[in-house]
């Protein structure tokens, strides 16, 4: 993969309440999708051939320009506003041959000549605030997003070569503040998203492949809780929760090889995820201080991705997962070592149909890591 990329941004006092920055970014990214199927021997193991590659150059690029107005009306009430022009130009083409082609594709070689996507989109933000004293504010968010389309390296006469963008209106409300002589933050909000052409993963029975998709309105609604604590010197205690009901909002298109409804919970979103953390730093000598923390990491069940006819959805059960770390700082030197998923438990995050018969993806085994590092 080859990426350049430049933002440049600037930012402009106007008198002594109004903050106003603008700005320009660009990348010029080159990647490739290449993959191969071996074949092994049964006896030895050793591999003997291949069965299918594909080679999906890309190339993306995008110009943005983007400002923000940021008016402070008295010294309880301020609003910011801010937009931004994205032109996104992309390239993307696909080669596959092996034995598999022409099952997967219909022919060996199977060619999909370049496509180019050309796209603009502008995104805006408003976010009023208002200070109930020092300590408590409430605040509201109105937001649009953006994501680009894209080709599929995979299709076929069945599969899309291309999918489009998709866009959401993002409407947030919230209070945040801080107790007990700031020893306690927190920051609760009520979320609505508004999605329009959702991109998703599709899986396709026939020719066993995945795809993206666009699968028309979807909305996401839910609200999030998180504080931290300082209860002791150097001790400090953190939690999240997020409650989300994420779901579509019209029958997927009648094109589509996915089979969902209207109500139809999206794919790989858990209606409860948590966070729980412990983190307790001290001195050790001199200018020298150490820390140790744990957390604790919860995901709820998850569905999988739309399947075509009637076949079923995966359900993927919720997991914890449990990490800790420690480390040492002395002046400009850091040493630190962690521990990931302590207990080695393989939860399932995808499998069963969306990456292909009898394939199964896991979280991360446990992982243990020491780093080192200088700051100058």
């Amino acid at each position: 993969m080859q990426k350049f990329s430049q933002e440049i941004r600037a930012s402009l006092p106007i008198g002594s309440s109004i903050q106003w920055s603008l700005g320009a970014f660009y990348t010029d990214e080159k990647f490739d999708s290449d993959w191969t199927v071996y074949a092994n021997d049964a006896t030895s193991g050793s591999r003997v051939g291949s069965l299918l590659t594909v080679i999906g150059p890309a190339t993306y690029k995008e110009s943005a320009a983007f400002t923000n107005l940021a008016v402070e009306f008295t010294d309880r009430f301020d609003v910011q506003i801010g937009g931004r022009f994205s032109s996104v130009d992309e390239t993307f083409s696909s080669t596959r041959y092996g034995p598999l082609a022409s099952i997967f594709y219909g022919s060996d070689p199977s060619i999909v000549p370049e496509a180019r996507a050309k796209d603009d989109a502008f995104t805006y933000l408003l976010t009023p605030r208002l200070k109930i004293s020092p300590d408590m504010m409430v605040y509201a968010r109105l937001a649009s997003g953006y994501r680009p389309g894209g080709g599929n390296i995979n299709c076929n006469v069945e599969v899309p070569c291309e999918f489009n963008a998709d866009t959401s209106e993002n409407y947030e409300i919230g209070f945040k503040g801080t107790l007990l002589d700031r020893t306690i933050s927190f920051d609760a909000s009520l979320y609505y998203i508004d999605w329009k052409d959702i991109q998703i993963t599709l899986f396709d029975p026939t020719f066993g492949v995945t795809y993206e998709d666009n699968a028309g309105s979807a909305a996401s609604q839910g609200v999030e809780l998180s504080i931290e604590a300082r209860p002791l010197g150097g001790l400090t205690v953190a939690a999240w929760v997020n409650y989300n009901d994420a779901k579509l909002t019209e029958d997927l298109p009648a094109n589509s090889l996915g089979n969902a409804s209207d109500g139809d919970r999206l794919p790989y979103s858990s209606r409860v995820s948590g966070n729980l953390s412990l983190d307790q730093e001290f001195p050790l000598w001199g200018d020298a201080a150490g820390h140790v923390g744990t957390s604790v990491i919860y995901v709820g069940e998850r569905q999988g991705a739309f399947q075509a006819g009637a076949a079923p959805r995966s359900t993927f059960p919720s997991y914890v997962q449990w990490n800790l770390r420690a480390g040492v700082r002395y002046e400009h030197w850091s040493l630190d070592a962690y521990v990931n998923n302590v207990a080695d438990e393989r939860s399932v995050i995808a499998g069963d149909g969306e990456l292909g018969a009898n394939l199964v993806n896991y979280t991360r085994p446990r992982e243990i890591g020491v780093s080192i590092a200088r700051s100058w």
